[in-house]
């Protein structure tokens, strides 16, 4: 069922761009600087607040996995030199506390990683949406109701 949904979301995501209207910036562009340089796609969006609210939590999360593989690594070095059955049960815990907290600081960089590039995509594809809004007027007046487009 989940797969279903994937597939499903992934077939109306590619099917986006033929309903969208003319931006001024590429949704796929976007996304794609997003996905590659952290806040990139934010910033190819002009939108500079986001850029360094996203760039920050992508380096940020990156910052902090390394720092736990890191400390994995030095644990289980410690464990794997030791005699002592203690010992190695002690660095054995300890290698695997920062085990888990990498996988998390995996998984927060990949959740933050996917909303960034969902933020540049939308982004882009609403860049000018203001000017489009403005040809589109609804009036309304006690007996009146009009639809007004300006070209």
């Amino acid at each position: 069922m989940f797969k279903r949904a994937i597939i499903l979301l992934i077939i109306l995501l590619s099917l986006l761009p033929l309903l969208a209207y003319e931006t001024g910036k590429e949704p796929a562009k976007a996304a794609l600087y997003s996905f590659l340089i952290p806040g990139g796609g934010q910033y190819y969006n002009e939108s500079i607040w986001k850029t360094f609210f996203w760039g920050g939590s992508e380096v940020g999360f990156i910052a902090l996995t390394s720092y736990h593989q890191s400390k994995f690594n030095e644990y289980k070095d410690k464990r794997d030199k030791t005699s002592d059955l203690i010992e190695w049960k002690k660095w054995d815990k300890k290698a695997g506390d920062q085990l888990h907290k990498r996988n998390n600081g995996f998984w927060w960089l990949g959740s933050t990683l996917v909303l960034s590039m969902m933020d540049a995509y939308v982004d882009a594809a609403l860049f000018n949406y203001e000017e489009e809004e403005n040809k589109l007027k609804l009036k309304f007046s006690h007996n009146y109701l009009g639809l007004e487009f300006n070209f």
